[in-house]
């Protein structure tokens, strides 16, 4: 069941106005004619639910998420330990630049499609990531997975610059430790060859 407060055209609502749900999920926004989310609109998920305390703010064309939009992760919910998505949106999901970041440092910033990291980007390791916390890579992305040409640097100052399959080091590289030793070469699943 739900409630809705505002303009109505017919049976459906028209132009603004806010819904509500009996599982306490919000809208509040435009509509098309039809009923529809479009245009500019906040949808806060209620109490209950797998995106309970969750919020988006932004637009939406023909109900779906799509356009400009910030969506903040509840601090207290059981899914990512809070944080916020701030970028574009296709059709409900991240899509094209933008920025996730969660409340231990843990961000990455660069190119969305569909939901995954997919381009250019940088992507930070947080706090609570043990021993790699404060590391970052900067460079390709393809589908979720480091893949291509780019540059992990480490906490410490080390690095390494080359070419990476499925997250490994894989072909040419260069190597440099905090310490200044330094190694070039040839790289195959993760391992220097020679």
């Amino acid at each position: 069941g739900e409630e809705y407060l505002g303009l109505w055209r017919g049976d459906q609502p028209h132009t603004s106005g806010v819904l509500c749900w009996f599982n306490g999920d919000i809208y509040m926004g435009e509509f098309t004619e039809g009923g529809k989310f479009q245009g500019s609109g906040v949808y806060r998920y209620g109490d209950t639910g797998e995106f309970a305390g969750d919020v988006y703010r932004g637009s939406y064309i023909a109900g779906q998420r799509t356009g400009q939009g910030v969506y903040q992760f509840n601090p207290n919910g059981n899914r990512p330990q809070g944080g916020e998505y701030i970028g574009q949106w296709l059709k409900g999901k991240f899509h094209g630049l933008g920025v996730l970041r969660y409340k231990d440092g843990e961000s990455f910033v660069g190119d969305w499609t569909h939901d995954l990291k997919n381009g250019l980007g940088r992507y930070t390791w947080g706090q609570d990531s043990g021993e790699i916390a404060g590391d970052y890579y900067q460079g390709e992305v393809v589908n979720g997975k480091i893949e291509g040409n780019g540059c992990y640097r480490t906490a410490d100052g080390g690095y390494h610059k080359g070419c990476y399959v499925d997250g490994m080091r894989e072909g040419w590289g260069i190597q440099r430790a905090s310490d200044g030793t330094q190694h070039m070469g040839q790289w195959s699943r993760d391992k220097l060859n020679g």
